[in-house]
């Protein structure tokens, strides 16, 4: 529903559109991170049902997650529709990759960081929730961009290795049926799930 009305907006306006998309990605932003505030939501997935109002509120719903969908509708739009590179020199390669690995490092690094949730409301914790998916979607996007303008390097050509294709091809049809699988798996479950390698092993590759 809203790829078609944020194309019609691009064909209307370019300013229309990129005023719109910064106030969804701004309200989804805002959203994340007062829902974590005020319901003192940890910033990774949890492993109790301690948090129950982690799914219930934040993880499952679509205005939480909205960040990464609309920056890859105009990351999509924008890499079609650009008359020319948008990389004209190495350094600008360069800076980017830069940036986009340390974004990367620092997302990574920071959900250990802020592991434990205080008691009470968190600005680091708030601040975090709201804006590392949109980031990360930025960082995949510049990676996508840097491999299709000939600054991919190694990256480039892994991505662009053959084997990928069938796994691409069945990747979507996989999303849509494991959480089934996942809830079935969990649901038949008479005594609690305890750790173990090769369990978390069949859980992470085979559901």
């Amino acid at each position: 529903m809203q790829q078609p009305l944020l194309i019609y907006l691009y064909r209307l306006n370019k300013g229309v559109l990129v005023g719109v998309a910064s106030a969804l990605l701004f309200l989804s932003s805002l959203t994340s991170a007062v829902l974590t505030a005020l319901l003192h939501l940890p910033v990774h997935q949890p492993t109790t049902l301690k948090y129950e109002n982690y799914f219930q509120y934040y993880y499952n719903k679509p205005y939480t997650r909205y960040g990464p969908y609309l920056i890859g509708i105009l990351a999509g739009i924008s890499m079609t529709t650009k008359k020319g590179h948008l990389l004209k020199h190495q350094w600008q390669a360069a800076v980017g990759w830069f940036c986009c690995l340390s974004v990367m490092a620092i997302l990574v690094g920071l959900a250990y960081v802020l592991r434990d949730v205080p008691p009470q409301p968190s600005a680091p914790h708030a601040l975090y929730q709201g804006i590392h998916r949109s980031l990360w979607a930025l960082a995949v996007a510049w990676i996508i961009l840097a491999c299709e303008e000939g600054y991919g390097g190694f990256v480039d050509n892994l991505l662009s290795l053959n084997l990928w294709v069938p796994l691409s091809n069945i990747s979507f049809a996989c999303y849509l049926i494991h959480p089934v699988l996942i809830i079935l798996y969990n649901g038949k479950q008479e005594t609690p799930i305890h750790y173990t390698d090769m369990n978390f092993f069949y859980l992470s590759w085979v559901t």
